[in-house]
């Protein structure tokens, strides 16, 4: 384009010394040349402005779309801006609850478990003095026992004893009532053997058939030593007959009795908790206490463990220890859960503010 303009400018600039030099005719196809040429141009001028009026008609239609489109997406911008904005001062909010909500979380957690530390060692301290206390409870009922045992030993001694004195006294008296009638006296001790005492030497006992004391007079008659009570069949029935009329004080002695005398033994270990029982119905609930804990330490798979167990949470309830109640009777939860105590246990619990 930029070429044939440019030859076009340089005819004009000839067209003068053309004129000269060449003939009409030549000027005339030279004129027409032109003005062909200058349709052309004008054509193409035409043509070339409308397409570029229209393509910056076009432009500017699309500038002012994207014009609007960037207002609209700026205006989203400063929504989205001030939202955000928004969202940061509800966050920075939410942060200084949650912050203080967790503080005062902490610190009532702190409480609970400072409490619960200190409950925790109240009870700990507790147990230590109840175990203090049924261990040194345990020493006097074992001293009370072994004095018993002794007191029984020393009256059968003593009851012993004035019995072989009785057969010395009557030994003498027959030996000196001989020697001045100058007659024989028969005297038979108890292993039922005769002795004959007179003038003359000791004669040898006769084949006669042994002759029993007649208890004439007193002094002659000579007592067997007194010994201990031996067990019978029917001991342990007639402590529960006692406790059945509610004798529980000779209860109490006659299952001690048993106890002592069998030593070992499922019955043994029947009477030794119903000691216990007998204690407990005279309202000496610190003994039973006792009397229940050798069963629970010493027999704790036996049948009577668990009811041991719940008896002696009863005598802490009467001694009004409720902490130490509720203690044992989930200790009886824990140990025998299937058993009717845990359910009873359970009940007193709940009874107990």
């Amino acid at each position: 384009m930029k070429k044939k303009l440019a030859t076009l400018f340089a005819l004009l600039a000839l067209s003068p010394l053309l004129t000269q030099c060449a003939t009409q005719d030549d000027v005339s196809k030279l004129n027409y040349q032109l003005r062909v040429v200058n349709k052309k141009l004008e054509d193409m001028k035409m043509g070339t402005v409308g397409q570029m009026q229209q393509r910056q008609a076009s432009s500017s239609s699309r500038i002012d779309e994207l014009r609007q489109e960037i207002l609209v997406l700026r205006g989203q911008l400063d929504e989205m801006a001030h939202y955000n904005r928004q969202l940061t001062e509800q966050n920075k909010e939410l942060d200084l609850s949650l912050q203080q909500y967790a503080e005062t979380m902490n610190t009532e957690i702190e409480k609970e478990i400072k409490a619960l530390q200190t409950n925790y060692q109240t009870k700990e301290a507790k147990l230590d003095d109840l175990e203090k206390s049924l261990t040194q409870q345990q020493k006097v009922l074992q001293s009370i026992q072994e004095s018993r045992i002794q007191e029984a030993r020393k009256k059968a001694e003593a009851a012993a004893l004035a019995a072989e004195k009785a057969r010395a006294r009557a030994k003498a008296s027959s030996q000196a009532l001989a020697s001045s009638n100058g007659q024989e006296v028969v005297s038979i001790d108890a292993n039922k053997t005769k002795t004959v005492y007179g003038n003359s030497a000791e004669r040898k006992p006769s084949p006669q058939p042994t002759v029993q004391p007649e208890k004439t007079d007193s002094s002659a008659s000579v007592s067997p030593p007194e010994s201990t009570p031996q067990a019978t069949p029917d001991s342990l029935e007639s402590a529960d007959k006692a406790y059945a009329d509610g004798d529980f004080a000779k209860a109490y002695d006659l299952y001690e009795k048993y106890a002592l005398e069998h030593k070992t033994g499922d019955k043994v270990i029947t009477a030794k908790y119903m000691m216990g029982e007998s204690l407990f119905n005279q309202e000496e609930y610190d003994q039973a206490i006792l009397q229940y804990q050798n069963i629970i330490s010493n027999h704790p798979s036996h049948a009577r463990a668990a009811s041991a167990l719940l008896k002696q949470g009863m005598a802490f309830e009467k001694v009004s220890d409720f902490e130490t109640a509720k203690i044992i009777y989930k200790k009886i939860a824990t140990a025998y859960p299937s058993s009717p105590e845990a359910e009873r246990a359970k009940e007193r619990s709940s009874k107990i503010n």
